[in-house]
């Protein structure tokens, strides 16, 4: 979709939104705006890291070779979503020798549904290798922006020495969150002593 286009269905958003009456602000609006365009970067961090689980399975439904290379770097507990948690550990307990029809048996008609979804297009992944990477450092991301929330919940709790040292695995989270470039965490939040 050309620059052009995604103005046009900006201005069109933007009059259906006015014309009926509704208020959107900030991500909603933004999130709104993004379908129509078809950018997924301005999808809600929540939606990017399902989005995330979603892809690395597919990936690894479509390529059964890289179950191993991605089991390295995630483990069950990786996938928030229990549908992908489940046939995450069904191809990694399976291996490369089992077909999916062998897998299919030992997963919920639900996640069937699921993995049949992320069969139909085997095409949709153009480069696997920087989406499994890509997909990786979301979850990492999450997991970090996890931390530091908690942190940051901690911190005003903290007695000198342990908000001295919460600080300091702070700071080093919301560098790795940078480095990573998929950081979506306020790095100008700052935790205070009180």
């Amino acid at each position: 979709m050309g620059v052009v286009e995604r103005e046009d269905a900006v201005d069109n958003w933007t009059d259906a939104t006015v014309r009926h009456g509704r208020q959107h602000v900030g991500h909603q609006r933004r999130a709104h705006v993004g379908e129509l365009i078809g950018c997924p970067d301005t999808e809600r961090p929540a939606q990017q890291v399902k989005s995330a689980e979603r892809e690395l399975i597919r990936a690894m439904l479509t390529q059964r070779s890289w179950v191993e290379a991605i089991a390295e770097r995630v483990g069950p507990d990786g996938f928030r979503d229990a549908r992908y948690r489940a046939i995450f550990s069904a191809l990694l307990n399976a291996g490369e020798s089992e077909t999916i029809q062998e897998i299919a048996p030992k997963l919920d008609a639900e996640v069937i549904e699921i993995m049949e979804s992320l069969l139909e297009e085997p095409y949709s992944i153009v480069n696997l290798q920087k989406t499994v990477d890509d997909s990786l450092a979301k979850l990492e991301v999450r997991d970090i922006e996890d931390r530091l929330a908690e942190i940051d919940k901690l911190l005003p709790l903290a007695n000198a020495k342990e908000w001295e040292s919460l600080n300091e695995e702070r700071q080093k989270l919301v560098l790795q969150t940078r480095a990573s470039g998929k950081g979506t965490f306020k790095a100008f939040r700052r935790g205070r002593s009180r």
